[in-house]
């Protein structure tokens, strides 16, 4: 299992190769490309969750720094889960650890300054 967040993409297409190292030192490429796009101008919240994660993950690309409220809200309405972070320019990776059963869920990131995200996921 292996993860990775690219805290610094570039505008458009960036892609990516996962290689390991051999114990005799000799590298081996794994699988094959994957090709992101990142379109850097707009804002963008999504759920990255598994279903064996013990927590919620997601990735929020925004414009700005700025203080923020996460919190996931079960359909129902009811708040499970809510901390505040700090949001830097670009990509955001928020590991969230709060840990679900199976349902249907809303994390929602509301900024100081009033900007407001929100994504539906399934666990």
């Amino acid at each position: 299992t292996y993860s990775l967040t690219d805290y610094k993409p570039l505008a458009g297409a960036n892609y990516y190769k996962l290689s390991q190292t051999d114990l005799n030192g000799q590298p081996v490429e794994v699988g094959d490309v994957q090709i992101v796009q990142f379109d850097l101008n707009n804002t963008s919240l999504s759920v990255v969750q598994q279903a064996n994660q013990s927590s919620v993950k997601a990735i929020l690309n925004t414009n700005k720094a700025d203080k923020a409220t996460i919190a996931i809200y079960n359909v129902s309405g009811n708040a499970l889960y809510q901390t505040a972070i700090n949001l830097n320019n670009g990509v955001n990776e928020i590991d969230a650890p709060v840990n679900l059963g199976k349902g249907v869920y809303i994390l929602k990131v509301k900024t100081q300054s009033g900007d407001a995200w929100q994504a539906k996921f399934v666990k």
